[in-house]
């Protein structure tokens, strides 16, 4: 390493308590019966981006909200005329989730620039500090608001008809509860501040969301792609409400039964296309019931519902399970004697992430005496900003219990080994010519 890296590695060696504190100070706040809960453009969020907006300013940062609050902090660089590094992450969590999940992305890119202006190091591109909003899809019904907004994905006709799901108000009224001009958000709505042509790449750390790192005692990982996905939210099953004990099985529409079968036997496809070496797939039903004001021991439901998330790195898988699921609803439908409805489909297209970022990463852990591994990831705001053309780069560190639940247990030593990679990653970025 150079001079000037040692110099990186060392501030941010000595900086490690007072990183360690910054989640420390929003945990608080951010409390929930279990867990935290820091809903997307609610209260709790805004405390973040806040105190980041009031660190980063003491860092002497230039620093810019957005029409839509979100945080852009700027260290300049010598050549402000090349494009820049964009680091980060986002604030928001799911509801009763753990505290490490998108904030841990913020906290080692402030790290980075701290560190860097301990240092007195300046970088030749500007390296920018991303405080981003909304990525957690239940809030909105969809994920990644914030980052397509911010890359231009995000239209004015989609952002007029979001509404929160827990609150029932539209996005605009969030807004404005938040004192923000909700006029200026719907005008640039769709005009990206980030793009390929002033960004040279982006950076984002997150924990780890499976067991892979903790199962191999590994502190770091590199992301090779973010998987696609196909989300059915509300797939609904119609039959018939009737008699539990008195109904011959000829006279049952039972929606239960149908939902059952179709479910187990995509679970059978599933495996099958796991046995057949198409190893990067996942499959969740996150959720399925019938209608709690009718359901009853006694009673034949007459309609279920649940949601359906499939999710894979070909874009040719997920068209595939697409095709089995309606395939399989309408077999088992007309043998069941019952109807299906798909409803609203959301997702995204899988995004490899950049090559050449990934080779840098694997080379700062070299350097620094680290193993990497590599994988793929579920859904990120990286695969926004890699679908609008930036290279993109996505740091895994090592988490125990997995994610979206209160037991989330990064422990700071292996979050201090990815960040020191990181870190290093986006300061030789900033410094190409």
């Amino acid at each position: 390493m150079s001079p000037e890296e040692r110099r990186l590695i060392d501030a941010l060696r000595a900086d490690e308590a007072r990183i360690a504190e910054l989640f420390e100070r929003y945990l608080e706040p951010s409390r929930d019966v279990e867990g935290v809960t820091r809903p997307s453009w609610g209260e709790v969020e805004e405390q973040g981006l806040t105190m980041f907006d009031a660190l980063c300013r003491e860092l002497g940062l230039e620093v810019e909200r957005d029409e839509v609050g979100q945080l852009f902090a700027t260290l300049p660089g010598t050549e402000r005329h090349l494009p820049g590094i964009v680091i980060g992450s986002h604030f928001d969590s799911v509801r009763r989730g753990g505290h490490y999940d998108g904030y841990a992305g913020v906290v080692t890119a402030f790290a980075t620039v701290a560190a860097l202006a301990a240092a007195g190091l300046r970088p030749k591109r500007d390296i920018t500090l991303i405080g981003m909003r909304g990525e957690e899809s239940p809030w909105w019904g969809i994920a990644y608001v914030g980052s397509r907004f911010t890359t231009g994905d995000l239209g004015r006709a989609e952002i007029e008809g979001l509404r929160r799901i827990d609150t029932g108000r539209s996005f605009v009224e969030h807004l404005r509860m938040l004192g923000y001009d909700a006029e200026a958000a719907l005008a640039r709505a769709g005009t990206p501040r980030i793009t390929g042509q002033n960004t040279r790449a982006y950076m984002e750390l997150h924990i780890e969301q499976g067991p892979v790192l903790e199962n191999a005692g590994v502190s770091v990982a590199a992301a090779t792609a973010i998987r696609g996905n196909v989300r059915f939210p509300e797939v609904i099953c119609r039959g018939v409400w009737s008699h539990a004990s008195a109904t011959p099985y000829e006279y049952r529409f039972d929606t239960v039964l149908a939902v059952a079968e179709v479910l187990h036997r995509f679970d059978l496809w599933w495996q099958a296309q796991l046995e057949a070496g198409h190893v990067d797939q996942v499959l969740t039903i996150g959720r399925i019931h019938t209608d709690a004001d009718r359901e009853a021991m006694t009673i034949i439901a007459g309609e279920c519902r649940f949601a359906f998330n499939f999710g894979s790195t070909d874009q040719a898988h997920i068209d595939a399970a697409i095709a089995e699921l309606q395939r399989l609803m309408d077999e088992v439908g007309a043998r069941k004697r019952v109807g299906f409805t798909l409803g609203r489909q959301a997702g995204s297209r899988p995004e490899p992430l950049d090559e050449g970022l990934r080779a840098g990463l694997a080379a700062a852990a070299r350097d620094l005496g680290q193993e990497m591994m590599e994988f793929a990831a579920g859904g990120h705001d990286a695969g926004m900003f890699a679908k609008a053309g930036i290279p993109s780069a996505l740091v895994f560190v090592r988490n125990q219990n997995g994610s979206h639940n209160p037991d989330e247990a990064m422990e700071m030593p292996h979050f201090h080994e990815a960040t020191r990679v990181y870190a290093l990653t986006a300061w030789r970025l900033a410094n190409e010519v």
